[in-house]
């Protein structure tokens, strides 16, 4: 069951990485330590992302610093902060030294990407589509919310405690 928490957890966070690939701010300029969103911070963060998701198939990759570091402090999407992603996945990493086998979840893909509606304090929209292609092709519209605060991008989740 922890893995599933993780997953969807994870799922949230997925779709903001490769919806960022996809996207360019307001600001289109190559300052990635600029207090405002740029292209090449958009492109850091879908790397960084995309990276981790890569490897969530590993013990490695599931306790990934660079992982957690891509959720903002207060991040909470559908009840779960970020310290809370964090702990799951780190119990995730045990269970999986203990049974390679539950590395085999389906891994998901997103694609058709946008970022909308940015505040003026860098909160903006990101609608993507989650493709699962596992047995079935299951293919979802998500939406979330992403922070933009110390040159990187960062997932906010909903807000919401439920």
């Amino acid at each position: 069951m922890r893995e599933i928490r993780a997953v969807k957890a994870l799922a949230a966070a997925a779709v903001i990485a490769t919806a960022l690939t996809a996207c360019n701010s307001s600001n289109d300029s190559n300052d990635s330590t600029s207090s405002t969103p740029t292209s090449a911070s958009t492109q850091s963060f879908a790397s960084a992302y995309n990276d981790s998701l890569a490897a969530l198939s590993s013990y490695s990759g599931l306790i990934s610093t660079t992982l957690v570091d891509l959720f903002a402090a207060n991040f909470i999407d559908a009840g779960y902060a970020k310290s809370q992603v964090s702990a799951n996945l780190a119990q995730d990493a045990v269970a999986l030294s203990i049974s390679p086998v539950l590395s085999q979840f389906p891994m998901v893909k997103f694609t058709d990407a946008t970022i909308t509606n940015c505040s003026s304090s860098n909160v903006c929209t990101l609608t993507a589509t989650i493709t699962n292609t596992d047995v079935d092709t299951t293919s979802v519209t998500f939406t979330t919310q992403v922070v933009f605060s110390d040159g990187k991008y960062r997932l906010l989740g909903d807000q919401k405690s439920s």
